[in-house]
């Protein structure tokens, strides 16, 4: 074979070759959200499993800065809440129901409806919700990025939350369960609040954290569930006027 036409081949080879390794890298991408988020469904329980749930009681003893309290909540799939908290620092208890995203009121007095940003709030307590309706509580899910955070590797999502704020989420790469997530506070854009799901029980086949912390600007808050059930005799579910 001429020398010349074995030097041109060899350079060819070479050139696809090194395409090739460059190309190793993005051989493996990261999984797409869509399959991110099923598969921290899946890690939670089986379809059919998750499919039954109607409603959950939970029931958290809780610390704050300013002292302990608890929070009740009676919540169904996505729509309605009855959510209560009793501290040791203030005299009476804070009740409310919410419907759906943007509607709710204080219970006590008669048809005072709260703000959209407080309903967030009183929503942003649904936890387990969360975890069970990740579709619907977030969207605009953007690619997921690796990081890493004290020894883990996690993917992190970014997305938007019911106010279209934009958050992010992280998922064990290991467990494959939504662990954390970060949001604005509706009252302040510029503060992030984290919140960290811990201590991980099987609970009527489906696998729900009994522990989380909260860190808002490093003002800690912690919930240790002594009571989770899922479609409960007990739900409670308050009837009120709106018009509707």
């Amino acid at each position: 074979m001429d020398r010349t036409l074995t030097y041109l081949i060899v350079v060819v080879l070479a050139g696809l070759w090194g395409t090739k390794i460059s190309a190793q890298p993005n051989a493996h991408p990261h999984p797409s959200p869509k399959n991110i988020l099923q598969a921290s469904l899946a890690a939670v329980g089986k379809n059919t499993d998750r499919n039954k749930v109607k409603n959950l009681i939970t029931f958290a003893q809780c610390t704050s800065p300013a002292g302990n309290y608890t929070t009740e909540l009676h919540v169904t799939t996505n729509e309605y809440s009855f959510f209560k908290q009793v501290y040791t620092y203030k005299p009476a208890p804070f009740e409310a129901i919410t419907k759906g995203v943007s509607k709710g009121f204080l219970i006590g007095k008669t048809n005072e409806a709260m703000p959209p940003n407080m309903v967030y709030v009183i929503r942003s307590h649904h936890f387990h919700n969360a975890i069970l309706e990740i579709k619907r509580r977030f969207h605009d899910f953007e690619p997921a990025q690796v990081v890493q955070a004290g020894g883990k590797t996690y993917y992190q999502i970014k997305a938007k939350d019911e106010l279209n704020h934009e958050c992010s989420l992280l998922f064990d790469q290991e467990t494959k369960l939504l662990v954390e997530f970060h949001i604005q506070n509706p009252e302040n854009a510029q503060e992030i609040i984290k919140t960290r799901f811990r201590d991980w029980r099987t609970v009527q086949g489906l696998l729900l954290p009994h522990h989380l912390e909260i860190d808002q600007s490093g003002k800690i808050f912690t919930f240790d569930f002594v009571k989770i059930a899922i479609n409960s005799p007990d739900f409670r579910e308050i009837m009120i006027n709106d018009g509707k």
